[in-house]
């Protein structure tokens, strides 16, 4: 029962597989929601679970650049005259997600968990020219700018 909703209501449910046991008993540590979710006293079964892959992002609608406090896709360019060379992402305005540079997925992050403030972007990735940057952001972000610095930070 939902407060408020009457008849058939939908339930989505968002989640990510970070953090995963990587050594011992609990090497297969299996991600995704394995028994009934429990929503007010009543538990729910029978959840049909599809994988986002984030293979190709060309389709989605971007967020806008104010703040937004649900899962988000964001894009933005960055912009090359010289020869590239590796350089550093900060996200210091996100929480969680991951990013991706002219298609290639860089990593995760998670900015109150740390441990690391940047993400590695290797010189291959980048072009001379416009460069395509897009986050997605899971939880909520305050600033939506990424700032690209030469040194990583490691906390």
């Amino acid at each position: 029962y939902i407060s408020g909703v009457s008849g058939e209501s939908e339930l989505g449910i968002l989640e990510d597989a970070m953090g995963r046991v990587n050594y011992g008993v609990k090497l297969l540590d299996k991600k995704g929601i394995l028994g009934g979710v429990r929503l007010g006293q009543r538990y729910h079964y029978g959840w049909e679970m599809y994988p986002l892959t984030m293979d190709d992002l060309s389709k989605l609608s971007f967020a806008p650049e104010s703040g937004y406090e649900k899962p988000a896709f964001l894009r933005g360019n960055l912009h090359i005259e010289d020869t590239p060379k590796d350089t550093f992402i900060r996200l210091d305005g996100f929480t969680k997600g991951f990013v991706t540079v002219n298609g290639f997925n860089i990593g995760r992050y998670f900015n109150p968990a740390g441990p690391q403030k940047t993400l590695y972007v290797p010189a291959p990735l980048l072009k001379q020219g416009d460069n395509e940057i897009v986050v997605f952001e899971s939880d909520s972000y305050a600033v939506p700018t990424v700032q690209f610095v030469d040194t990583p930070v490691l906390w």
